[in-house]
């Protein structure tokens, strides 16, 4: 393949991070001559120093969203079972677990991220509940209902509704 002579900064240059898994070719015939530990390891850099270092970078930058990051991550993770995901000596040094760690840490990312827009969620759900529930006390005073009314429309405690008549300049009905 013509893309395996540039070099990973060079394919970063040229915008070419969705070819970055692919990258893992460039040591496959090495890799099929001697199965090492030596040769794990430079599987092993290249992965962690140079691909997945190089996406997180384009992620940095702007040139890749968050999303593209888990994906390509993914398909790197799918690439290097496929192709050396049965060798021992590989499996010894670490270097699938590597992998999956980051995309452990990622799926970690986006599981806060969901969770910290649903606590924000909530809380405006809980705001606008708060003031619809001020709005029916209000209405409810001004009209000159009773205390015990207002209490069980508006689910508002009474030092709240007496507040928010004081406030209002009107006496609460004790009826």
């Amino acid at each position: 393949m013509k893309f395996l002579n540039y070099s990973i900064e060079e394919l970063n240059k040229q915008h070419l991070v969705i070819l970055l898994p692919l990258y893992l070719l460039k040591l496959k015939k090495e890799i099929e001559k001697e199965q090492s530990t030596e040769n794990a390891i430079k599987l092993k850099t290249l992965i962690n120093d140079g691909i997945i270092k190089s996406i997180e970078d384009n992620e940095k930058a702007g040139n890749i969203t968050y999303d593209d990051t888990i994906v390509l991550i993914g398909l790197l993770k799918k690439l290097y079972t496929h192709l050396y995901g049965n060798i021992k000596k590989f499996k010894e040094v670490g270097v699938n677990e590597m992998i999956i760690e980051k995309l452990i840490l990622d799926s970690d990312k986006i599981i806060y991220k969901y969770e910290k827009r649903e606590k924000q969620l909530i809380s405006e759900v809980e705001k606008r509940e708060e003031k619809a529930k001020l709005e029916t006390a209000e209405e409810m005073i001004l009209n000159n209902e009773p205390l015990g009314k207002i209490i069980k429309y508006s689910k508002l405690s009474e030092k709240k509704i007496r507040q928010l008549a004081k406030k209002l300049s009107k006496e609460i009905v004790l009826q």
